[in-house]
């Protein structure tokens, strides 16, 4: 079980899961832009294990990047992109990352100024030039992307399930694991709706930053994946001109549950009396 996001027990993480050296820019660069809790991991899992379309993850934000550079010991930002693409390029030409919407502000930001991004991302939504101006930002990154848009229909849960997993430092269980799950947490109103407004900020960016740049992206919702798993993934496939493939079962275990339910029930609640003044 990974009790954290930082986990280095995380496989995708591990020299092991490094391709072939890989010389110059990926051929595309698959992108899956996401929210935490989201179902991006599973989606990312799923991926990686094909072996054909890169090893999406968090590269350039907190979880993760810190392993790597410490790792790789790059120079700079520039020296770690052209790492990833040598390391982490599938021999099919494919990189693949996982993106937050404050992961690519923050991508960006440092891109221009040399600095991470130290504030939180604006609230509210930009110009189409500023969404035109972050995309022109990570081009070269992230050559000929190709963009999926993972979102969870049920963003309540989706918020109960980032409360529940930052207060107790549980992200992720295999699956077969018989760990425990998280135990139960503390209700808190006022975070939870914070995060509701996170996830809903989040989406709302991404969907302008594609229209103003007139990106077509294969959405994906997580209780799609979740109910159809290898469906979805066939579907996906087919967008991206990928062979059909046999999909292994999913290598992660639910951490929903009952608790998580009645979390989510006390806040719909609590919303609607909220709501009413």
């Amino acid at each position: 079980m990974i009790r954290s996001s930082h986990s280095r027990d995380y496989s995708v993480t591990q020299t092991t899961a490094d391709f072939p050296e890989w010389h110059g820019p990926p051929a595309r660069t698959l992108v899956l832009c996401a929210h935490p809790r989201s179902g991006s991991t599973l989606l990312a899992e799923a991926i990686a294990t094909t072996g054909r379309l890169g090893r999406p993850l968090e590269y350039f934000q907190a979880g993760h990047r810190p392993l790597f550079e410490a790792r790789w010991k790059p120079a700079d930002l520039l020296e770690y992109v052209a790492i990833l693409h040598r390391r982490r390029t599938a021999p099919t030409g494919v990189f693949a990352v996982k993106l937050f919407w404050r992961g690519l502000v923050s991508f960006a930001h440092e891109r221009a100024t040399g600095a991470p991004l130290a504030a939180d991302i604006p609230e509210a939504l930009l110009p189409d030039q500023g969404y035109r101006d972050l995309a022109a930002a990570i081009a070269d990154a992230f050559p000929a992307p190709m963009f999926v848009h993972i979102v969870r229909r049920d963003f309540i849960a989706q918020a109960v399930s980032i409360h529940r997993a930052t207060q107790s430092g549980i992200w992720l269980a295999r699956a077969g694991s018989n760990a425990p799950g998280p135990a139960p947490v503390r209700y808190d109103f006022a975070r939870i709706l914070e995060y509701v407004g996170r996830i809903r900020r989040s989406n709302a960016h991404w969907q302008a930053f594609f229209r103003a740049n007139r990106i077509a992206t294969y959405p994906i919702v997580y209780e799609d994946l979740a109910s159809d798993y290898p469906g979805v993934l066939a579907g996906l496939f087919e967008w991206l001109g990928e062979p059909a493939t046999v999909f292994a079962p999913p290598r992660l275990r639910k951490l929903a549950d009952a608790h998580s339910e009645a979390l989510a029930q006390r806040f719909r609640e609590d919303f609607a009396r909220f709501s009413r003044g």
